[in-house]
């Protein structure tokens, strides 16, 4: 009679931990969350602007080659930032989304693709695999530092920049070319 009490119970606080699990998933991975600065925000302080910090981080090109997110500021040219990994299923339809918004806005847009803290070689081969290899940059952040730098929450994450440097829109988990296109616009 307690053996089946036990067991009741350890189902019990199973199905719990898988719900509670499912709901975390869903909150990370499917909320599509914006955020916006605001007057208090970092934005006002340039921590996620590239002239400040955030501008000076020190990547990886996909050479092998250092770079910065600063780098890429010619003040003509809007920027968007997004962080992938290669394990983020939802990650893959924005980098086929991404290249056909670069192929739409030409030189006045800069989309820079910035690889979570994995290898050099674990990213240009999946970008190879799925055909995006070369229509992007894209940066190498083995120390997980600009998702770090964000307050990241979600994958993807992508940040929308003016032709400034100055962060416009913080844009949490997925969006359709449709969204990135009214985020980019927020950067005019």
């Amino acid at each position: 009679m307690q053996n089946e009490k036990d067991n009741t119970l350890i189902i019990v606080l199973v199905v719990i931990g898988l719900i509670a699990a499912g709901v975390g998933a869903y909150l990370i991975f499917f909320q599509n969350t914006d955020s916006a600065p605001t007057d208090n925000s970092a934005k006002e302080e340039g921590p996620l602007d590239l002239t400040g910090d955030l501008g000076q981080l020190v990547f990886k090109d996909a050479d092998g080659n250092d770079a910065k997110l600063a780098d890429y500021m010619d003040g003509k040219t809007l920027i968007i930032a997004n962080s992938w990994a290669t394990w983020c299923p939802f990650c893959l339809q924005e980098l086929l989304d991404f290249v056909d918004l670069q192929k739409k806005y030409g030189d006045e847009l800069v989309i820079i693709t910035i690889n979570r803290a994995e290898t050099l070689a674990q990213a240009n081969s999946y970008l190879e695999d799925v055909g995006v290899a070369g229509e992007l940059i894209h940066l190498q952040d083995s120390k997980d530092s600009f998702y770090k730098g964000i307050n990241g929450i979600a994958m993807p994450e992508t940040l929308f920049f003016d032709k400034d440097g100055k962060m416009v829109k913080q844009q949490r988990g997925v969006m359709s070319l449709e969204k990135m296109e009214t985020n980019l616009e927020l950067a005019r």
